[in-house]
């Protein structure tokens, strides 16, 4: 890394530009560390940073080729090679990864090369450098469905906030976290404004991790936009101080398998094939359709030649059996291109059962588990949803049928035998007091409305033996 000894003075005007790429409304809430409270338009960054005296800082070969107000025209395709990673906590990594944490190493390098070629294509569509790939395998090994205990979610890891902020829906019926061609493009929007924001890739990386709010502090107390000197101060949070390190490790030891005594010439590495449901998939050749209203995917998939895990595999960000879309806020489909366009042909001709809003927010509603006991403070939850237990449950059979106008109904089934009423307690479940009462679940739900939520003090009734 170049570094010279001159000093600048960043003011407040050039802060305030720096920043102005990414720093909107939403405020900062950055990756998978970030959990700070989110700042909103109460933050100002020309207060918090004020004007600091900090030693100036060009990176190498991407000095010449950047200024802090990046447009994709600019081309970083090319590797870097950040210099701030001091290499006995590389090597600590290396050995970490190849030793210590081989197997679910080997894993992540399967799973990252599935995806390989697809995140290098996107990265390069936004001028980024290659070398961003890495970042995939250490932020989640590169599965979709993983979630931190931060609630960072998919492969690139991404809190909500940053999702929302960069156009990904984040709701009760769609996580696009989770898809690795939406993710991917948003992640890469992402590192872009890091990048114009800190100039700098080991900031950069570090921002990804911690949040921008967090290193912008980080330079205003170090006094220093130089990454060795807020690590040496341990300005920068411990995990993300051992961030930079791990990519580079990674990155080491793929572009040098032999040498850590892996095969590099087998499947493992090559055309990897997870699972044989999927193993057709080519990520190449993959085409998108707009869905402008709700639909079962029970209905969509006998209209594709997919099975339903590849379907859920190109599609993981559908949360549950129905596709949530409109007009105004369509979903975007990914299908190989040639089932695409068949696709798209076929519902022109012949259109899908549409599942209006209201309809879809009853079956969004969220069910109880029966062997679940209540727990107090989900009293209130339970109350309100015990009011439509019963049209979720009609309405489910009503949808089923074809001929049905899904008129909702809670009407309680009439039985011959004799009822008594029984008080629901506390930590009772369906399944205990049926057991209790040497009754049937589904005969205690049938009696009560069909009714899958109970809670305290509730009236129940129970049939007499």
């Amino acid at each position: 890394m170049l570094k010279t000894s001159s000093k600048i003075i960043v003011s407040k005007a050039q802060v305030a530009a720096l920043i102005l790429t990414t720093l909107t409304t939403l405020g900062f809430s950055g990756c998978a560390l970030n959990t700070q409270k989110n700042t909103g338009a109460n933050f100002d960054p020309q207060k918090e940073l004020g004007e600091v005296s900090i030693p100036s800082m060009p990176i190498g070969k991407l000095s010449d080729k950047l200024s802090t107000d990046v447009t994709p025209s600019q081309d970083l395709s090319g590797n870097f090679v950040p210099e701030g990673a001091k290499k006995d906590i590389i090597d600590k990594w290396i050995n970490y990864y190849t030793v210590r944490d081989r197997d679910r190493f080997i894993q992540h390098l399967k799973n990252g090369n599935r995806y390989r070629s697809l995140v290098e294509s996107i990265f390069k569509q936004y001028a980024l450098p290659q070398d961003l790939y890495y970042l995939g395998i250490i932020e989640s090994g590169y599965n979709l469905k993983i979630k931190s205990r931060a609630h960072a979610v998919g492969p690139w890891q991404f809190m909500k906030g940053t999702a929302i902020r960069y156009g990904l829906k984040v709701n009760q019926y769609t996580d696009e976290r989770r898809n690795i061609f939406k993710s991917t493009h948003a992640a890469a929007m992402y590192l872009r404004d890091l990048y114009a924001i800190f100039s700098d890739w080991e900031l950069a990386l570090a921002a990804y991790n911690a949040g921008e709010y967090k290193i912008i502090k980080a330079i205003r107390k170090g006094k220093s936009r130089e990454y060795d000197i807020l690590t040496d101060k341990r300005l920068i949070p411990k995990e993300t101080r051992n961030y930079l390190p791990k990519l580079l490790a990674v990155k080491t030891i793929e572009q040098n398998l032999n040498s850590y005594g892996f095969d590099s010439g087998s499947d493992l590495y090559v055309n990897p094939q997870p699972t044989p449901m999927s193993s057709s998939i080519d990520f190449h050749d993959i085409g998108t359709m707009l869905l402008k209203y709700s639909v079962a995917v029970a209905d969509l998939l006998p209209l594709i030649q997919l099975s339903e895990e590849s379907f859920h595999e190109l599609n993981p960000d559908i949360k549950g059996p129905y596709i949530y879309a409109s007009d105004a806020k369509p979903f975007v489909l990914h299908l190989p291109t040639s089932l695409a366009k068949d696709l798209s042909d076929k519902l022109v001709n012949a259109p899908l059962p549409k599942i209006t809003i209201d309809q879809f927010k009853l079956l969004a509603v969220y069910k109880i588990d029966e062997d679940r006991p209540l727990k107090k403070k989900k009293k209130s939850r339970r109350y309100r949803n015990d009011k439509r237990s019963a049209k979720i449950a009609s309405l489910d059979h009503e949808l089923s049928d074809p001929e049905n106008d899904y008129t909702p109904s809670n009407k309680k089934k009439k039985y011959s035998k004799k009822t008594k009423t029984y008080r629901v307690k506390k930590g009772d479940s369906l399944a205990k007091i049926a057991s209790r009462f040497g009754v049937s679940v589904d005969d205690l739900r049938s009696i009560n409305g069909n009714t899958s939520r109970i809670y305290p003090n509730q009236k129940i009734d129970i049939i007499s033996n």
